[in-house]
């Protein structure tokens, strides 16, 4: 009965102890906030029948934007940046 009783003291004081290790951290940049598509992948291609794909970041298809970018271009409501707080100073747009 004792070795059962330490053998679960144990098991607790190792689940703690690794807990704090075990969430993943985010890549960098992650919210595009270096302003740049570094550490991302892009494609392009077409779908159906046969689906196609090339990769690469297409200049004018792959747009990286910010507030100063104003509204979107075809719903021009639509702000091209996410308005609330915390959420980035850099999007990107198809």
């Amino acid at each position: 009965m004792k070795n059962i009783f330490n053998l679960s003291w144990l098991f607790i004081i190792l689940i703690v102890s690794y807990s704090g290790k075990a969430w993943a951290q985010c890549p960098t940049n992650i919210g595009f906030e270096q302003n740049s598509f570094n550490q991302w992948n892009g494609f392009t291609g077409t779908c159906c029948p046969v689906n196609a794909f090339t990769p690469g970041i297409v200049g004018g298809r792959h747009t990286i934007t910010s507030v100063l970018s104003g509204n979107d271009p075809i719903i021009n409501v639509i702000p091209q940046l996410c308005p609330f707080p915390g959420f980035g100073q850099y999007s990107v747009r198809y």
